[in-house]
């Protein structure tokens, strides 16, 4: 809210439910007008407004840094291409900017820890939930876990990442 408005300025809240934005503009210094068809809910607007109850944001505490929940290390190997990152999702790691077919492209980095096997179980959860129609699984080692590899979803494609390939190129010699 004090991103976008000053001290003075009216704040609209159209569906005000509880109050928790008429009770924060007014903490600000803001005039507000809070709207909802439920006469209960006016009630307990009204209720909230009178009586504030100031709790602690724990991102105000902590800072939104300590809610950021990705592996920068994973998403340096996108460095070029135009991505989302996601935080705490099992799944994926990023979502493209470019989209195929209308939806997106989800990208996962498999861990260290990890068998293709299960990134890539991982990743196809993900596809079915996110309707994704492409997948991209960056492949960080060999480890296929109990089993060997299992058959590859057609709409996903496992891609070296440049050590594994330079590993690979100089184990030839």
């Amino acid at each position: 809210m004090q991103l976008v408005t000053s001290k003075g300025d009216t704040v609209l809240d159209p569906f005000c439910g509880s109050g928790t934005t008429c009770v924060a503009a007014s903490r600000l210094g803001r005039n507000y007008i809070g709207i909802d068809k439920s006469t209960e809910a006016v009630e307990l607007s009204k209720s909230h407004i009178s009586n504030p109850v100031k709790t602690e944001s724990n991102v105000l505490k902590n800072g939104r840094e300590s809610y950021v929940n990705v592996d920068k290390a994973a998403l340096s190997l996108l460095s070029g291409i135009a991505f989302n990152p996601v935080h705490r999702n099992k799944g994926i790691d990023a979502i493209l900017v470019e989209q195929y077919e209308g939806a997106p492209i989800l990208v996962r980095v498999q861990r260290n820890n990890e068998s293709v096997n299960d990134a890539a179980s991982s990743l196809a959860k993900a596809m079915k939930a996110k309707k994704s129609k492409k997948s991209i699984l960056i492949q960080t080692n060999n480890n296929c876990g109990l089993f060997d590899a299992l058959p590859v979803p057609e709409d996903m494609e496992i891609l070296k990442s440049p050590a594994m390939q330079l590993n690979e190129l100089l184990e030839k010699r």
